[in-house]
This record gives C-alpha cells, structure tokens and sequence, in this order.
C-alpha cells in the first residue's frame, strides 16, 4: 500500500507519532541507521501491521565545544561535589586540566541517542512526560577530526585534549 501525499504531510507535520496508514500512536521503531548526511528507521504500526521508512536528513551541525553549553541550557548542570578527585602523582593531577578554568576534567564529552516518552493530551496532541529511554549501546566518545578526546571540568567547558587520542 502506499501513502498518499496528504499522508505523509500529516504524518510529517504530527511529528511522526501516529501510524500514517490508520493514525494509531501503537508504533514501534527499529534502531536507526546513519549514513553520510541521512538516517532512516525501520516503523511498524502494530494496530494495523503496516510498515514503513522514516527518513532522516542532516539539518545542522553544532561545533562539540558548544556541547556542554547546550545540556547546561537542558538543566544537565554538573554538581561540584560530583567530581571525582583526581589521580595525584606528586602534587600534579594526572587528569587533562581546563584550558579555561584550570579544573581537572570531570569526564569525556560523550554523544548517544534516546527516545523521549511522550504522552497524548486530552486535545489529542503529543506532550513530554519526562522521560527518556536512552540507547546505551550507542554511546560514543567525541572526538575532533584529529582524534583528539573532549573532555568536560566541572564549570561545563570542554576542550579536546591533544595528548589523549580516541583508540581503535
């Protein structure tokens, strides 16, 4: 079967959510696949076992040192007492240090992907519940195109670390 043009708009335009063939909101996805600039999602409706293809495209890209900034902005806000006490070695933190702050680093900049819960309004629109299942398996270590870890201090700045490079 295949979708009309008013179907996809709808589908599109509801943020994808309910089944674009019956408007269930019983769908599932499958992991998404990335590849250069695009990402698709294999989607089935499980009220009436249709399926199909999301497709994702590339639409801005945000420079990893402004990643810190934008969970501070989301309330991730990194608790002093939180970070770890570095390894010493005489006097000297064996940690990366702040280029900014001269805080040792409170951990590597990481990125993964998630699903945030979301819940129907009376007005049968979608809302946030709070919720967010996050996809573990798909964790990565930032790093810039010379392989160069990012790490975070405990102000939430970031900088890569020219002598620690990403290994494998």
């Amino acid at each position: 079967m295949t979708l009309t043009e008013e179907q996809k708009k709808t589908y599109i335009e509801g943020g994808g959510v309910r089944c674009p063939f019956c408007g269930s909101s019983d769908i599932e996805g499958k992991s998404v696949e990335i590849d250069a600039g695009q990402a698709t999602q294999e989607i089935g409706c499980q009220t009436c076992d249709h399926e199909w293809t999301d497709r994702y495209v590339l639409a801005d890209v945000i420079p990893a040192e402004r990643a810190a900034q934008r969970l501070l902005a989301l309330g991730v806000t990194p608790c002093e007492h939180d970070v770890p006490k570095p390894t010493q070695q005489g006097d000297e933190s064996m940690l990366p240090q702040c280029p900014k702050c001269d805080q040792p680093a409170r951990g590597t900049l990481e990125t993964l992907s998630g699903v945030a819960l979301i819940a129907e309004t009376s007005e049968g629109k979608p809302i946030y519940t709070g919720e967010t299942e996050v996809c573990w398996d798909e964790q990565k270590t930032v790093v810039n195109g010379h392989g160069h870890t990012f790490f975070v201090c405990s102000c939430g700045h970031t900088w890569p670390d020219p002598t620690v490079k990403e290994v494998g």
